[in-house]
């Protein structure tokens, strides 16, 4: 079994409880301090997390985070406690949900409360699949969604706004 990721050599740490970062005071900006404690806890578990710094020249509304481990990817949305999620990050999180991603939107209180820690602890260790015993047609769709034969696409889907220069 390969270590994960390979380049990571030090311990994570034991117990759950051990692995919560503590936020700084809140400053004026949550968004980044909740930023900054989903890193280190990040750092801490051994995980990967793709940030985007600068999202000029990219479509609006991509998650904040993407974070990877042996166990899953989760698409995470960091918000303040009052922070309003855009229509254009409404689709993606949509669409993401829709083709089976681990999504959602976390605000300083899931950090007191437990939740992200939780969270990543879920994509930590491998999960275990179950093959069936039998191979048929793929899964249904679920109900209301339609794949176009020029593009497969759900024909149900807004369209995406352009990106922004």
């Amino acid at each position: 079994m390969t270590n994960w990721p390979a380049r990571r050599t030090t311990k994570a740490p034991s117990t759950r409880a051990a692995a919560v970062p503590a936020m700084t005071k809140p400053r004026k900006h949550p968004e980044a301090d909740l930023f900054e404690a989903v890193r280190e806890l990040v750092k801490l578990l051994h995980l990967l997390m793709y940030h985007t710094r600068d999202s000029r020249g990219s479509y609006p509304g991509f998650p904040d985070l993407v974070i990877v481990g042996p166990g899953g990817v989760l698409y995470r949305e960091l918000k303040s406690a009052t922070g309003r999620i855009t229509q254009d990050q409404k689709i993606w999180l949509a669409a993401l949900h829709v083709n089976g991603m681990n999504v959602g939107i976390w605000r300083p209180a899931d950090m007191a409360s437990g939740r992200i820690n939780r969270e990543l602890h879920s994509i930590r260790r491998p999960r275990r699949i179950q093959v069936p015993s039998t191979v048929g047609a793929p899964p249904a769709l679920p109900a209301g969604l339609t794949l176009t034969d020029d593009d497969a696409v759900p024909a149900t889907w807004p369209t995406f706004a352009q990106p922004t220069e």
